[in-house]
């Protein structure tokens, strides 16, 4: 199970580290950030699978040997959160922490492990002219 999860720079999340449980509610008002939650996991599924930053946050069409991989909402233009009032002429980069623990079936000698990714992407900037 993950038991927390921290998200930095990605959407609309500034910063957030969620400490999670086997029962998990998420209520809040239109675009307070809960989609943009499920697309940050979304993009942590894609790593998993071994997609490329590319394939994660713009899709990635069917072929011989894998399915289709509907692309994030928004795509890599819109996956860096940028504070209002600033433009995105800067490097700018988005950091997933997680930590996974495991634990035996209920009932028996807990033993536990945590692992942690950390992950971090940084979106070069881009000269336009």
């Amino acid at each position: 199970m993950i038991q927390s999860l921290t998200i930095e720079g990605f959407k609309s999340l500034e910063k957030i580290t969620l400490n999670l449980s086997n029962l998990n509610l998420f209520i809040g008002t239109n675009a307070s950030g809960k989609s943009n939650f499920f697309d940050a996991l979304r993009v942590l599924q894609g790593i998993v699978y071994g997609f490329t930053i590319d394939e994660i946050f713009n899709g990635k069409p069917k072929n011989a040997t894998s399915e289709v991989w509907d692309s994030i909402r928004g795509g890599s233009s819109k996956a860096v959160f940028t504070p209002r009032g600033h433009s995105t002429s800067e490097e700018q980069t988005i950091q997933f922490l997680v930590t996974i623990k495991l634990r035996n079936d209920p009932g028996t000698e807990i033993s536990c492990s945590t692992f942690k990714l950390h992950y971090l992407w940084v979106r070069p900037h881009t000269a336009r002219g």
